[in-house]
């Protein structure tokens, strides 16, 4: 399939490219997906709706797990990632 190249989202001009799941890794790939009302900080750790896919969540990007100083805070953080994409996968797996 072929889609024209995004202008300000990947919902532009129609595309409707097939995915089973769409995780957006950061606030920079949320806002480009869910538009500009979401935040990771908020909108984490559940699914969300999408028309680009049947199973859509936003979490953090794993560079923003990298830069953050404190050892206890990141491992909280990289916990939270994983716990967001196995939340993905069940639901992949429950969509088929």
């Amino acid at each position: 399939m072929s889609c024209p190249a995004p202008k300000r989202s990947l919902t532009s001009k129609g595309c409707s490219p097939e995915f089973n799941a769409t995780p957006a890794l950061g606030a920079t790939a949320g806002r480009s997906l869910f538009g500009t009302k979401v935040r990771v900080t908020k909108d984490r750790g559940r699914l969300l709706e999408s028309p680009l896919a049947p199973v859509a969540a936003l979490t953090l990007h794993p560079s923003a797990i990298l830069r953050l100083r404190d050892h206890d805070e990141r491992e909280d953080a990289m916990a939270a990632l994983v716990d967001d994409l196995s939340m993905v996968a069940a639901a992949i797996a429950e969509v088929g």
